[in-house]
């Protein structure tokens, strides 16, 4: 169990394959480890984000993406002291305190939250989605100097096709001044917006009592 959790420490935010970690993991039985992940998820020390469809979009099959639910645990396990100096580590930090906020958010609703990737060409994907009955929210985090995203990227295409069905969409940046609507001509708008303003609005929200209601 510890190694596993220093193995999913090590892939946060990364698509896990129950085949592969049981294999680099002391070739245990796939059963146990999923038992094992399933433990994991009831203690909340993980959260499972599980491919969700858009559209008429096809999205990876049976392959969910491990969130550490506490960013912090997570650089303590691996001892990364300096977090700040470190882009690639701070965008892993942030998509899981986006995500965590988002599941606690959308808690005791209907809504479903995962992610997409395209089960072809499928290194293309959005990082949050959410599901309900009358609103189909993207979420995609650039936590980066340079939040721009190609025409290409899988949030502008789903955000083009209107058979999705997207009624929201946000990019969440790292610069203050970092907000507004970017210039793809997309059916719904891409908004966005400081990571730091996304998730105080959530929490806000929140304390409002205003849960689900994005």
């Amino acid at each position: 169990m510890e190694k596993l959790f220093l193995y999913l420490c090590m892939n946060s935010t990364e698509i896990f394959n129950a085949t592969t970690a049981a294999k680099e993991l002391e070739n245990i039985s796939v059963s146990t480890m999923e038992s094992y992940i399933e433990a994991l998820e009831m203690s909340n020390l993980i959260y499972l984000a599980k491919p969700v469809n858009v559209g008429s979009k096809g999205a990876l099959k049976g392959k969910p993406k491990i969130f550490i639910a506490d960013a912090a645990i997570r650089n303590a396990v691996l001892m990364i002291e300096d977090v700040l100096s470190d882009e690639k580590e701070l965008g892993i930090l942030v998509e899981t305190a986006v995500y965590k906020h988002m599941v606690s958010f959308y808690q005791g609703s209907t809504a479903q939250l995962g992610y997409f990737r395209k089960a072809r060409d499928n290194q293309k994907e959005v990082d949050v989605v959410v599901k309900l009955p009358q609103e189909e929210i993207l979420c995609e985090v650039k936590y980066r100097s340079n939040s721009h995203i190609p025409t290409t990227d899988a949030i502008v295409e789903l955000c083009r096709d209107e058979k999705a069905k997207v009624t929201s969409a946000f990019l969440i940046t790292k610069r203050l001044d970092d907000f507004g609507i970017t210039k793809h001509e997309t059916a719904t708008p891409i908004l966005r917006v400081p990571a730091l303003a996304f998730l105080y609005l959530l929490g806000k929200a929140e304390a409002e009592g205003r849960n689900g209601k994005l």
